[in-house]
């Protein structure tokens, strides 16, 4: 197929899946000028595209990703399959950052996507890759519309998106289990070659070296982190290959660190705190706005509440986040949550009406007994969970601010027991969040703190 061109704007890669190499290969097409490849298990054909169906596309997406990975590709009539192209611009034009926080407010644990716009004969063509999840299955986390239930799983069945069957099902839990299992036992071993008192852990995320002899944590400079290489065992050629920091001899954590952590505290602590409990002496909520929040792997954290704490406005917190030398992706994402809110974790999820589902009504209930604080964290059986911390996300402010005791005792009870599953601690962090955004926000231009948050 000759004319085939990447978008200007978006370079197209020498090799990869979205390559000009792999996408004429994809989009081949017969004499008749008709595509050679059918829908099938990585290939999804659309005629057009609207961020309206967003639920649809979000479907498809995940369905390959708990699969082996595949290809969207608007622009390409259903019968016959022809190159139509993209009327508009609504699919070059849309941001990335919408695509996956839909992804991530819906979907545990992250999908991954690329997105490139083609030109071929005229026609503009999209293109929407996205590889096999890292971690499996990636399971819905919130209702959207027909297309999306809470605690389904998608997967791709040759032409068709749906929830995975049994077989599927079993086969990526015990392949996850292995995966887990072999990178334990590989790090085990690793260790037990060095020795354990001469082992440095580096956290890639954030750049922490932790040291287990002396119990002490410090940070790789932002500008070295990017600049050094980590290569896969077996890769490394000294001749030919990439260039790579080298140490020789003895290095102490002087020669490659330029700045230490000063606090050691993590999610649960900061989470204790939202709860009443202490920060560690000579800690104030200012440090861990900036000192400890955008270093951790989750962004669903009471930074409103820290930054009342603190005495500051949202965007002073803004700010003093953004100072943070930090380059964790968590870093933006809290820096956002104080200008436009918190990636929809104060919308509701899930409807509570009586008669819609019995889902539905059962987080009715729950609401109302979270509004007379009959509800004790104990007293919760586990089929409840979701549905309770669901419940606590339909709380307004006013409510909040007349039930905030009891409300904080069934969270406070509660995080042990979500942390124990993917989706739960996906809809925990919501509820935690929801409350922090009501009772904490202040001023902040919502949408869920001018009581027009959207029913999911």
């Amino acid at each position: 197929m000759n004319g085939l061109n990447a978008h200007p704007a978006v370079p197209s890669g020498a090799n990869g899946p979205l390559s000009l190499e792999s996408i004429n290969q994809l989009l081949r097409t017969d004499a008749h000028g008709r595509l050679v490849h059918r829908e099938s298990s990585s290939l999804e054909l659309k005629q057009s595209f609207s961020w309206g169906s967003k639920a649809e596309y979000a479907r498809t997406i995940v369905a390959f990703a708990n699969a082996r990975g595949g290809y969207v590709v608007f622009g390409v009539g259903n019968s016959p399959r022809e190159i139509v192209g993209l009327r508009g611009h609504r699919f070059e034009e849309l941001d990335d950052a919408d695509i996956t926080a839909f992804l991530n407010e819906h979907f545990s644990p992250e999908v991954r996507i690329e997105r490139r716009s083609y030109q071929l004969g005229g026609h503009e063509l999209g293109v929407i890759w996205t590889p096999k999840a890292e971690r499996r299955p990636v399971v819905c986390t919130r209702d959207a519309g027909d297309q999306l239930r809470d605690g389904d799983i998608y997967y791709r069945y040759r032409a068709r998106s749906q929830r995975i069957r049994h077989s599927e099902l079993r086969a990526i839990v015990e392949e996850e289990a292995e995966r887990r299992h072999n990178e334990l036992l590989s790090m085990v071993l690793k260790v037990a070659r060095i020795g354990a008192g001469n082992a440095v852990v580096l956290n890639t995320a954030d750049g922490e070296l932790f040291m287990p002899d002396t119990g002490r944590a410090v940070l790789i400079d932002e500008a070295l982190l990017k600049r050094v290489k980590f290569i896969k065992e077996g890769s490394f050629d000294e001749i030919e290959g990439d260039p790579t920091l080298r140490i020789i001899g003895d290095a102490t954590p002087a020669q490659v660190v330029t700045h230490e952590k000063a606090i050691a505290i993590h999610a649960p602590e900061i989470v204790g705190a939202l709860f009443g409990k202490a920060l560690p002496a000579g800690t104030s909520p200012a440090d861990v706005l900036r000192q400890v929040m955008p270093y951790e792997a989750s962004s669903y954290l009471p930074v409103f509440f820290f930054a009342r704490e603190a005495g500051l406005t949202n965007e002073e917190a803004a700010l003093l986040i953004e100072a943070s030398p930090s380059s964790a992706p968590t870093k933006p994402r809290l820096a956002m949550a104080f200008r436009i809110g918190h990636r929809g974790a104060c919308c509701r999820l899930g409807s509570v009406k009586a008669g819609a589902s019995r889902e539905s009504a059962k987080r009715l209930e729950l609401k109302e007994s979270l509004r007379a604080g009959t509800i004790a964290a104990h007293g919760i059986p586990d089929a409840d969970l979701k549905v309770v911390l669901q419940a606590i996300t339909h709380l307004s402010a006013d409510e909040l601010t007349l039930i905030e005791g009891p409300t904080m005792r069934v969270l406070e009870g509660l995080y042990g027991r979500a942390l124990q599953d993917p989706v739960l601690r996906s809809l925990y962090g919501h509820a935690l969040c929801h409350v922090d955004c009501m009772l904490y926000a202040g001023s902040l231009a919502c949408s869920a703190l001018a009581g027009t948050q959207p029913a999911a």
